[in-house]
């Protein structure tokens, strides 16, 4: 028998080959996951819906689970932590403390579930993409998508095909691919498409490789065209610029920076020329340009986040509260909801003040800077000789950190990191962009020993109870939502889903304020106990008002209800509330005309039908003042003069 001494030798290898296996395959996990998160979103309408992002947010949970089990399978684990983990670590903390300090707290509690996944996927990346295979692996399967969602979005301009997904399209008149908005495929694209040239440009991969890289990015650039997204070309081109500029200061790319201004050159003058939407578009942006306005909306949603910044200097509005906050500062000419100020800098001013924009901008500093220390380090070893795998890994420095340049030019006219599947790639490039820094220094290479990964340990796990928790609620949420609104489903059906998504998720205003709609329009059928049913809403409307004071449509319901009931005399202040909330909404006025109708002042009636049609022009409005006017002109006196 072996001695004990000897039987301990003998298991130390076999031990150690399990660890080593075991690391292995959780390290695949994660990049698979990660890799799946990042592909997932552009396919599934940007992840906008909930339940799309719930994916990305149970993939991540997977990650993080992986990256525990892997922390623990390594005898010496080396945690990577360059300066700008620092930046995203102080903005998570500011997140958790702001979004407890808000108006409305269940949209500011969204906003913090998507910082977290982004976050837990940032340090994720930067601790287990090392490996020069999984960062090509990646990068090689967004190229591949990009090209299929281009082809795609020359498919449905070609065909206008109505449907995306099975799905009517919101947009007709412009192609998008998988997504809403066109304009968010011109975003992903344009993220991709430098990444892809710098392949070819640069890397050591086979020619047939290459070939196909170069036609996966002539034919993203055919994509951005396709979407008509003047914000979108402009940010291409313009990174295109600066990567031909990078080229020709190199030595030996002087050749690839000429082609690459060949083929942006052609492009410009084929689209410019010929695509007609595209046409379209600029001759509007010309003529608004022409009539004192900066091109289109955008600019009094500008105005309205400047407004909200200068009443919230520091700490902003609250996260998420910008189309909220907006109803205040409403023009007259805008009868929509933004949602989003169409400026990713302007809305982070708006929402998290001055102090979330310098964490960010600090962000984006610390990583530009990480970029050149990589670029400088790599660039000396590719001179030295090491050529085939340094070589990729310039490839990759130079087209991801230009396709962030292009994400970072677009955002100024819209809102690219609100679409959760191009902020998710961001993040990815972000962190693969960070995780280079070790080619250039090992500073930042630190050995946390036992007591570091208890900590790291109870971390995860601790973000990961959370968000699962958070997902299966909002899972339930999302379900019963959907069956509230199913058109075939009956009256009762859609009472049953509506009472569940409340259950699920009694902090969403919108879910109380949809039962008050429920019963208020099962009052204004005239079903048997009309009064009843409206006062059956009040209770729904009131929890509605105190999850979100700010929402003028909710006080309104809730005096239209009261008016159902004769209560005239109660209503009034609820009315006056919804204007004092939203005083440029169109809708408002109308309905502020009817409660003075119900209360059989017609005088007052009449004018704020006519404010009504002066915000924007309707047909109910058109219809209420001439009713008013011809009973104002009926011999039998039924028409009230009102009060002065």
């Amino acid at each position: 028998m072996l001695s004990a001494v000897q039987q301990a030798r003998s298991e130390a290898p076999a031990q150690s080959r399990w660890r080593e296996r075991l690391d292995r395959v959780c390290e695949k996990g994660i990049v698979a996951a990660v890799t799946l998160s990042a592909l997932w979103g552009p396919l599934a309408f940007g992840a906008i819906p909930g339940g799309a992002f719930l994916v990305i947010q149970g993939l991540t949970l997977l990650a993080l689970g992986l990256w525990v089990a892997r922390l623990w399978a390594q005898r010496s684990f080396l945690l990577f932590w360059p300066p700008i983990c620092w930046a995203a670590l102080v903005f998570v903390l500011y997140a958790l403390v702001r979004c407890r300090l808000v108006v409305i707290e269940y949209v500011a509690w969204q906003e913090l579930i998507r910082i977290i996944v982004y976050a837990s996927l940032f340090f994720l990346i930067v601790n287990n993409f090392h490996r020069r295979e999984s960062v090509t692996l990646i990068a090689l399967c967004l190229i591949a998508l990009g090209m299929v969602l281009s082809w795609d979005a020359i498919f449905e301009q070609a065909t206008k095909y109505p449907r995306i997904w099975g799905y009517p399209r919101r947009f007709m008149d412009r192609a998008s691919g998988t997504y809403i908005n066109g304009n968010h495929l011109a975003g992903f694209l344009g993220m991709i498409a430098p990444l892809a040239l710098s392949y070819v440009v640069m890397s050591r991969m086979s020619p047939t490789l290459k070939a196909f890289l170069a036609y996966c990015a002539l034919a993203m650039l055919a994509g951005i065209g396709i979407t008509a997204s003047r914000g979108g070309i402009l940010a291409t081109s313009a990174t295109l610029l600066v990567f031909s500029g990078v080229l020709l200061s190199q030595r030996g790319y002087g050749p690839a920076a000429l082609g690459v201004l060949t083929v942006l050159v052609a492009g410009t003058v084929a689209f410019g020329t010929q695509f007609a939407p595209l046409q379209r578009r600029f001759q509007q942006f010309q003529q608004n340009l022409s009539a004192g306005r900066f091109g289109d909306v955008r600019g009094d949603y500008w105005a309205a986040a400047i407004h909200i910044f200068e009443d919230h200097p520091l700490w902003g509005g609250g996260p998420g509260h910008y189309d909220a906050e907006f109803d205040r500062y409403r023009p007259p000419q805008v009868q929509v909801q933004p949602i989003y100020a169409h400026n990713d800098y302007l809305n982070t001013l708006a929402e998290w003040g001055v102090t979330g924009l310098a964490i960010i901008g600090a962000a984006c500093v610390l990583l530009y800077y990480g970029v050149g220390k990589a670029w400088a380090a790599l660039r000396q070893a590719d001179l030295e000789g090491e050529v085939a795998q340094k070589k990729d890994r310039l490839a990759f420095l130079m087209g991801a950190s230009l396709g962030l340049l292009a994400l970072l030019f677009h955002s100024v006219v819209d809102f690219n990191m609100h679409v959760p599947a191009n902020a998710v790639i961001a993040i990815t490039l972000m962190a693969l962009l960070s995780a280079q820094w070790r080619f250039a220094t090992e500073r930042y290479g630190k050995e946390p020993g036992r007591l570091g990964k208890v900590l790291l340990t109870v971390t995860m796990v601790g973000a990961m109870a959370w968000l699962g928790t958070q997902g299966v609620r909002k899972g339930r949420e999302v379900f019963w939502q959907h069956r509230a609104a199913d058109e075939t489903a009956s009256w009762n059906e859609r009472l049953e889903g509506l009472e569940k998504a409340c259950e699920a998720e009694p902090s969403n205003y919108e879910n109380t304020y949809n039962m008050g709609e429920y019963y208020r329009l099962c009052s204004q059928e005239g079903y048997p106990g009309y009064q009843d049913l409206a006062r059956q809403a009040l209770p729904w409307y009131a929890k509605s008002m105190a999850s979100n004071p700010l929402e003028p449509y909710v006080p309104m319901r809730y005096g239209m209800c009261l008016d159902v009931m004769g209560e005239t005399n109660r209503s009034g202040p609820y009315f006056e509330l919804a204007e004092k909330l939203d005083p440029n909404n169109n809708h408002v006025a109308y309905f502020m005309g009817r409660h003075y109708v119900e209360a059989g002042d017609y005088v007052m009636a009449r004018r704020w039908f006519v404010r009504s049609q002066i915000l924007s022009f309707n047909e109910m409005a058109l219809w209420a003042i001439r009713f008013l006017d011809e009973r104002m002109q009926d011999p039998s006196g039924l028409y009230k003069t009102g009060k002065k």
